[in-house]
């Protein structure tokens, strides 16, 4: 953790520095890389030795939607239990998470700062819908999946239960909210202009605690690291109950970009942190940004990497003869999450792929008794694009 007081000094003495080789050199000097060391973990302490970071409601949010993601599994989940959970934030067990305690609820959060929200948030409510009415009778009924007739499929030990298009809605409406949530809000929201732009305040009160701007990049970083039992780091081994973001970040094949990600949010919120000491100057403002950009970019890889694997993987399998299975069916519906989830990613500004060139995508894969008829052909035709975009 780091103290505010020594900040101010730090930044009181380099900008002295800088001021002094600008007057000896007509070449401009950056001062940015050199100074900015943030701590060792995600901790800042005010000059009253109050730690300054929170993302509570990140943190109530993620359990909120883990409690929802399992319950669109579930034989005995009714509409009105999942809908008041969804969109009330009520009828959770723990009463802490529910919206009348804490103010939070996950369903104004979905693809929020998306020009295409309401859509975004029907397209879910539909997935709630559908499970509750088609897929959870035929569970209980037993009955046995078949095209263009909801029910149950064997996967060794597990039982995957498919709607009349062969697909897991809880695997879409969990890896659809992976972007739609986590990717939204981080990429969209908390790490964009709207909320640590130059213009937002940076000003830290006499009495201490944070300033909006560090606020804002705070619960950008408790969208992915919300529920780690130790606030300020990380563990790739304990996911703690998340089922979104940090599930995939602590994934061995993504080793390379963990330690980037956290380093980088690091270094923004000290950039951040160094300005606000220096009383809401913008001397830090483009390592902020920087840290932000690559922050964005390598949560998009994730969505994209996974969007890749899993429609790669089911058109290798067809391509091989393998089965229309359970295991066939449950691996592409995680895929067509992700495929949801491209639309909230991040390529210079933009998202990899639109919402409408996502619903494209969508529509191939529903056609007909959808993942019962999708060819391997349309499946490798998505998966090259992905490829192409994200450079994998």
């Amino acid at each position: 953790m780091k103290n505010l007081n020594k900040i101010s000094i730090a930044v009181v003495c380099v900008f002295a520095l800088v001021l002094a080789s600008c007057s000896g050199d007509s070449d401009p000097v950056d001062p940015v890389p050199a100074d900015v060391n943030p701590p060792a973990t995600y901790s800042w302490l005010d000059d009253n030795g109050v730690e300054t970071v929170s993302f509570g409601g990140q943190t109530t949010r993620l359990h909120q939607a883990a409690i929802i993601c399992s319950k669109m599994g579930s034989s005995d989940a009714t509409f009105t239990e999942i809908d008041e959970m969804f969109n009330l934030g009520e009828g959770f067990y723990n009463p802490d998470l529910n919206y009348s305690n804490s103010g939070k609820k996950v369903s104004n959060k979905t693809g929020a700062y998306s020009a295409n929200s309401t859509e975004i948030l029907a397209l879910f409510n539909s997935w709630i819908a559908e499970f509750t009415s088609d897929v959870v009778p035929a569970m209980v009924a037993g009955t046995e999946a078949t095209p263009g007739v909801a029910g149950v499929l064997p996967d060794g030990s597990s039982i995957r239960e498919l709607n009349a298009k062969g697909m897991e809605l809880d695997q879409l409406f969990t890896k659809g909210l992976i972007g739609a949530l986590c990717g939204d809000q981080i990429i969209y929201g908390y790490l964009s202009e709207i909320k640590i732009g130059d213009d937002v305040d940076n000003v830290r009160a006499e009495t201490g605690g944070y300033t909006s701007m560090e606020h804002h990049w705070d619960e950008g970083y408790g969208y992915l690291y919300g529920l780690q039992p130790t606030q300020g780091v990380y563990d790739l081994n304990v996911t703690n109950g998340d089922v979104l973001l940090y599930k995939y970040y602590a994934k061995s094949n993504f080793s390379d970009i963990q330690a980037p990600i956290y380093d980088a949010f690091k270094m923004g919120r000290e950039a951040i942190t160094m300005d606000a000491a220096n009383g809401g100057t913008t001397m830090y403002s483009d390592v902020k940004m920087r840290e932000a950009t690559t922050v964005k970019n390598h949560i998009s890889h994730i969505i994209g990497q996974k969007a890749y694997d899993y429609l790669k993987g089911a058109a290798d399998h067809l391509d091989a003869g393998g089965e229309r299975n359970g295991d066939f069916f449950h691996g592409l519906s995680e895929g067509v999450g992700f495929v949801v989830s491209l639309q909230f990613t991040y390529n210079d500004g933009v998202p990899h792929f639109s919402h409408d060139e996502v619903n494209a995508m969508m529509e191939t894969l529903s056609a007909g008794n959808g993942l019962w008829d999708v060819t391997s052909s349309q499946l490798n035709d998505m998966a090259s694009a992905i490829q192409t975009s994200f450079n994998l």
